[in-house]
C-alpha cells in the first residue's frame, strides 16, 4: 500500500527529472519545451502509480506498456516537415525518454530515473557537437565547389510561396538543401533563411535562380554568401529588388 508521502514524492521527483531534460529543450528553442518534457514525466509517474494503488486491477508494466503507446501521438505532433528537411525527430524521442524516465520514477525506482535522466541529458548535449562535427568533415569530403547561404526578406502574405519556390528550383537543379528556416521581421516581413550544397560547375544555375527570385514578387531583399569547399570564408554579394 503506497502512502501519501510516498506518491507525492514520486511525482515530485518525475517533475524534477522532466524539468531538467526540458530546461535543455527550452535552451534550444524546441518545440516540446521546459513544460511539455515536466508534464510528460509527471504523467508517465501518474498513470503507473495508479497501477500500484489499485491492487490487483494492473500491473506497472501493462500500464507502462500504454504509456509507451500513447506517446507515439504526442511524439508525432512535434516532427515538422519543411520542405525536404524533417526536424522534431530529436525532440520526439526526448518526449519518449521523458516517459520512460517518469514510469521508473512512479515505479519507484528512483536512481535508474536519475541515471536516465543524466543519459538523456548527455546525449542531447555531448552528442550535438560530435554531430555537428561529423556533419562539418562529410561536408568537406563531398565534391562540392561551394556551400551557399541565402538570406532573403519577403512579404509575409508571400511567405509560403517564396519558400516553395525556392525549395522546388534547388531541387530541379539538384542542389542538396542542407536546411531552410523563417522567422518573422515585423508583422509585414519574413526572413528566410537557407543554406544548400551547390555542385562544381554549376554557379552559373546559380545565378539563374537568383535572378529569378530578384523578379518575384514581393522579395524585398536577397543576399548570398558562397563558402567553397563548404567550410571556407566566402564573399558576400547583395542583390536588392
Amino acid at each position: 500500500m503506497m502512502y501519501w508521502i510516498d506518491f507525492i514524492f514520486r511525482i515530485i521527483l518525475a517533475l524534477l527529472f522532466g524539468t531538467a531534460i526540458g530546461a535543455e529543450r527550452q535552451w534550444r528553442h524546441k518545440v516540446a519545451d521546459l513544460r511539455t518534457n515536466a508534464l510528460v514525466a509527471v504523467g508517465a509517474a501518474l498513470y503507473v502509480t495508479l497501477s500500484v494503488l489499485v491492487v490487483d486491477e494492473a500491473s506497472p508494466t501493462r500500464v507502462a506498456a500504454q504509456v509507451v503507446s500513447g506517446i507515439g501521438f504526442l511524439g508525432a505532433g512535434v516532427i515538422i516537415r519543411e520542405g525536404i528537411n524533417v526536424k522534431g525527430i530529436n525532440t520526439a524521442a526526448t518526449l519518449w525518454c521523458a516517459a520512460a524516465i517518469g514510469v521508473l520514477t512512479g515505479s519507484g525506482y528512483y536512481f535508474q530515473a536519475f541515471i536516465g535522466t543524466l543519459v538523456v541529458l548527455i546525449a542531447n548535449i555531448v552528442l550535438r557537437s560530435f554531430q555537428q562535427k561529423i556533419d562539418y568533415e562529410h561536408l568537406r569530403s563531398e565534391k562540392v565547389d561551394a556551400l551557399c547561404q541565402m538570406e532573403l526578406v519577403c512579404d509575409t502574405d508571400k511567405e509560403d510561396r517564396v519558400r516553395t519556390l525556392l525549395t522546388q528550383k534547388l531541387l530541379d537543379k539538384e542542389y542538396r538543401l542542407a536546411s531552410i528556416s523563417s522567422k518573422s521581421l515585423d508583422l509585414k516581413e519574413q526572413q528566410i533563411q537557407a543554406e544548400f550544397l551547390v555542385p562544381e560547375g554549376s554557379q552559373k544555375e546559380l545565378e539563374k535562380i537568383i535572378k529569378m527570385l530578384r523578379k518575384e514578387e514581393g522579395i524585398k531583399s536577397l543576399s548570398w554568401k558562397l563558402i567553397p569547399g563548404g567550410h571556407e570564408p566566402g564573399v558576400v554579394k547583395s542583390l536588392w529588388s
